[in-house]
Order: structure tokens, then C-alpha cells, then sequence
């Protein structure tokens, strides 16, 4: 599979048919298209793996303040 690049450096050089290389670029295209397809799915897969981390992860509880004891007062 040729790459965009190589493909302009043939029509430079006047090498192959106009037609051959736009169906070489229109497969280039496609696999880019399948690859930033590709890729979309594995960041929308890492983004949902953070969020189940992140629901998953234990929460520490709430530091509860000491109570002070109430002593009973001594009558006169």
C-alpha cells in the first residue's frame, strides 16, 4: 500500500496513469478512515475503564469529630 506521499512523488514524476492512482488513494483513504475509527474506539474504551475505576474506587469515610462527654455537675 503506497502512502499519499508516494503517490505524489509518481504523479511528479509522471509514472503511472491518473486513474491507478486515484484508486491507490482512494484505499489510503479508506485506511485512514479505519483508523481514526480504530482509534476513536480505544479512547471511548479508555475513558469508560477510568470511570469504572473511578466508581469502583472505595471511598474513605467521613472523619467523624470527637464527642466531648457531658459530665454531670456537682450540687452544693
Amino acid at each position: 500500500m503506497a502512502t499519499s506521499k508516494q503517490i505524489t512523488q509518481r504523479i511528479k514524476q509522471k509514472q503511472v496513469r491518473v486513474k491507478t492512482l486515484s484508486i491507490e488513494l482512494k484505499k489510503v483513504n479508506s485506511e485512514i478512515v479505519k483508523l481514526k475509527a480504530d482509534h476513536k474506539k480505544a479512547v471511548d474504551m479508555e475513558k469508560k475503564a477510568m470511570m469504572a475505576k473511578k466508581k469502583t474506587a472505595k471511598k474513605k469515610p467521613a472523619k467523624k469529630k470527637p464527642v466531648k462527654k457531658k459530665t454531670a455537675k456537682k450540687k452544693k
